[in-house]
């Protein structure tokens, strides 16, 4: 009985931690847009040389009036086998895996590793026209 309290009670625990250091808090988008992304400032950087006035505009809407479609595609593009897995796409994750350990390369968030080469646009570094994740 006590093995079994302990295990719900480490379980409990590593939940907790899993939400608390990976889950985002997003509470405060209720009242405030969030910042700019890098590409948002990198165009205004484009208007402002090329003599142009425009400006980012940022309007909420609720997701129910944002296309099924818009949302559907969104979904896939990040995770084109998001419909067939349940929530982790494991072969995916060991081909990345595998590929790092083939490069010599350690593990990295997939999402920092997609901010990489916007980030590098601040600094004109990159074309005009690259693909961004």
């Amino acid at each position: 009985m006590k093995k079994i309290l302990y295990i719900i009670i480490i379980s409990v625990v590593a939940v907790s931690l899993v939400y608390l250091f990976f889950i985002p808090n997003v509470s405060g988008f209720k009242k405030k847009n969030p910042k700019r992304t890098s590409m948002m400032e990198y165009r205004i950087v484009q208007w402002k040389k090329a003599g142009k006035k425009k400006r980012v505009s940022q309007v909420w809407v609720p997701v129910s009036k944002i296309s099924p479609y818009l949302l559907k595609a969104v979904l896939i593009a990040e995770d084109d086998k998001f419909w067939s897995h349940e929530g982790f796409d494991y072969e995916a994750i060991q081909k990345a895996v595998e590929k790092n350990i083939k490069a010599g390369a350690g593990g990295h968030n997939n999402m920092a590793a997609r901010m990489g080469p916007v980030k590098k646009k601040d600094t004109g570094t990159l074309p005009e026209c690259s693909r961004v994740g």
